[in-house]
């Protein structure tokens, strides 16, 4: 027979567990490795869905829109503002309705550096289908954007309305009239609450040394 190599005889006599010993020893290696390569790649895929920020909910809006009775001037009572409207006194918007089922609005308020009233077109909103006018596109010069606004609340008089978007970072809340009581102007805040609003972020408005509620003039960002 062939002579064995020193290495195999020295392979052969080592002591060490058989060779299917070790191979079974091996096999649960892998396996042990394997579940908890897998167990880390569920934690982290888990981890990922729950950072992963979720879609927020359409505000829910009100059912139908009259154009003819929302048109007119509507008073800026409070607001959670972007830059250029922030807290600017006797703040009104009008909307003039057009043969589309839109409006323009024209931005009315006062300069305190020109020490005077300013007017100016700012927006054009244009309907959306099927929304019984209540979903808007406000093509915006001032937010040079497009976005979606609806309207959540308007009462039956057409007297109050509060307008906002699904993002919760833009609202507004109107009334015909400058002057509103503590209550009323309340409920409104509430229908922005209802919404998932975060009401702290409003900027309340004076109106000619009116401030809601009270007889004096707003703080920018003062409450009720």
């Amino acid at each position: 027979s062939a002579p064995v190599s020193r290495r195999r005889l020295r392979r052969l006599k080592s002591p060490g567990a058989p060779p299917f010993k070790r191979t079974m020893n091996n096999n649960k290696t892998k396996m042990t490795a394997l579940r908890g390569f897998s167990a880390a790649l569920l934690a982290f895929a888990l981890a990922a869905c729950a950072a992963a920020p979720s879609q927020p909910q359409p505000v829910a809006l009100a059912p139908a829109v009259d154009t003819q009775k929302m048109s007119g001037q509507w008073y800026l009572l409070a607001h959670v503002p972007y830059a250029e409207e922030r807290d600017q006194p006797d703040s009104s918007i009008e909307l003039r309705p057009r043969e589309d089922g839109g409006y323009d609005e024209i931005y009315r308020y006062f300069d305190s550096s020109l020490m005077q009233s300013v007017a100016r077109q700012r927006a054009r909103y244009e309907v959306v289908a099927g929304s019984s006018n209540t979903r808007w596109i406000d093509r915006s010069r001032a937010l040079d954007t497009h976005m979606e606004l609806g309207v959540i609340y308007v009462d039956p008089a057409y007297r109050y309305a509060v307008v906002g978007e699904s993002l919760r970072r833009l609202g507004w809340i109107y009334a015909r009239d400058p002057r509103i009581d503590a209550a009323t102007y309340s409920g409104l805040v509430a229908r922005l609450d209802q919404q998932g609003y975060d009401t702290s972020r409003l900027h309340l408005l004076g109106h000619s040394q009116v401030l809601i509620g009270r007889p004096s003039f707003a703080v920018p960002g003062g409450s009720p």
